[in-house]
């Protein structure tokens, strides 16, 4: 097994791709980053992908936009054929966009370590589908969404349905699951208690809560017993 630098960015595409991005924080900005084709190939890689970098080299923003990517094409998956999903482009009726919208949006879940994080994706997805929902043109979308939008909806013709589709999206971004791990595994558990296998009766601590910060010398002292 060959062991990369730790500042060697390396993608494979495959059933585990991996990515390992490095350099400066993802911004807005005209200046391609060193790493910038490993970057684009982690968020359009059609697979699963491991993405290892220090703090502040952009991961958030990077997930921010490979979710947005899914988002976006998601009408265009085989999967979305005979359902409400496949009609956020075509739909002439705003009622019907907003209904495939919510059946895009029910469908995926964002995950992070911190509520920080996570807040972060919620709002540059917001912000992200609102500005191109105002954009008359590709010029005009924001920078996060340029590499990603579905390239079939980028002429003349077809960009007003680019438009509308992401006005559906934000319209409903709200509904879009993003969270801690954490809060996502509670839910869970609060929704399904018999399938868990946990009582009525059991505690589940926030993170920033720590009702058992003492749990853990008991559990050591109960196993040497």
């Amino acid at each position: 097994m060959t062991r990369k630098r730790k500042n060697d960015p390396e993608v494979s595409n495959g059933p585990s791709p991996w990515t390992q991005a490095t350099g400066t924080k993802a911004s807005d900005t005209n200046v391609p980053l060193p790493d910038e084709t490993a970057r684009q190939r982690a968020v359009n890689a059609p697979a699963h992908v491991f993405v290892w970098a220090s703090a502040g080299t952009g991961k958030t923003y990077l997930l921010t936009q490979r979710a947005l990517r899914f988002l976006l094409h998601a009408p265009f998956e085989t999967r979305a054929q005979n359902t409400p999903a496949q009609h956020l482009y075509t739909a002439s009726d705003r009622s019907q966009r907003v209904l495939a919208a919510r059946f895009i949006l029910q469908r995926f879940v964002l995950t992070t370590f911190t509520r920080k994080a996570a807040a972060e994706m919620q709002t540059r997805l917001f912000g992200a589908l609102n500005e191109i929902a105002r954009a008359h043109d590709f010029n005009a979308l924001p920078e996060i969404a340029r590499p990603v939008v579905p390239e079939k909806l980028l002429n003349a013709h077809d960009f007003p349905a680019l438009r509308a589709g992401a006005e559906a999206l934000a319209e409903l971004a709200t509904e879009l699951q993003v969270s801690t791990l954490h809060s996502f595994a509670a839910r869970l558990l609060r929704r399904h208690p018999a399938a868990a296998g946990i009582g009525p009766d059991v505690i589940l601590a926030e993170e920033e809560e720590t009702p058992f910060r003492d749990l853990f010398p008991q559990l050591i002292h109960r196993w040497w017993e």
